[in-house]
């Protein structure tokens, strides 16, 4: 309507000669529109694969990660228990010459190693202990020698009973 408003208005040339101006103008902005639609795909398919990029970064970074963890926590943690908890079977079967100290980790910063210096100590004084318990146990072999080879009688007399008499 507004066209043919200006057509009466300015007569028949008007529009021939919009046409012509308005011809390049269309085609102009048809290749801009084109141009930019181009562009755009260009940009979302690079954007996409830049996406798919920080993905498998990410994914690796993770697995990097995990596979770290895993490493340290076996050297650091597994094994040391392991040796640890072998030694301490050992000990509780009867040996008496097992070592606690982790190899290759003289450190008794960290917990581990603070565990293995107290199973050190407790087989001192397993150590000790049977000692004493050997020492006592003679003892009490010599006193029994004497009191059976006595040629005078001994009474051993508790709570006002007698235990026992040669």
């Amino acid at each position: 309507k507004r066209d043919e408003a200006l057509a009466m208005l300015l007569g028949p040339e008007y529009i021939a000669r919009k046409s012509v101006v308005e011809g390049p103008i269309d085609l102009a902005r048809d290749q801009l529109y084109l141009g930019q639609r181009k562009s755009m795909a260009q940009l979302a398919a690079r954007a996409d694969m830049a996406g798919k990029v920080a993905w498998a970064t990410m994914a690796l970074n993770v697995l990097g990660m995990l596979f770290v963890l895993l490493w340290f926590y076996r050297l650091r943690v597994v094994r040391p228990l392991a040796w640890i908890t072998r030694q301490a079977q050992h000990l509780l079967a009867g040996r008496r010459d097992v070592v606690f100290s982790v190899p290759r980790f003289a450190d008794r910063a960290f917990e581990i190693g603070e565990l293995a210096t107290t199973l050190e100590n407790y087989q001192k004084v397993s150590i000790e202990l049977d000692a004493q318990r050997e020492a006592l146990r003679l003892s009490n072999a010599k006193q029994q020698a004497i009191f059976d080879s006595a040629s005078s009688g001994i009474a051993l007399v508790h709570n006002r009973m007698i235990e026992r008499a040669n």
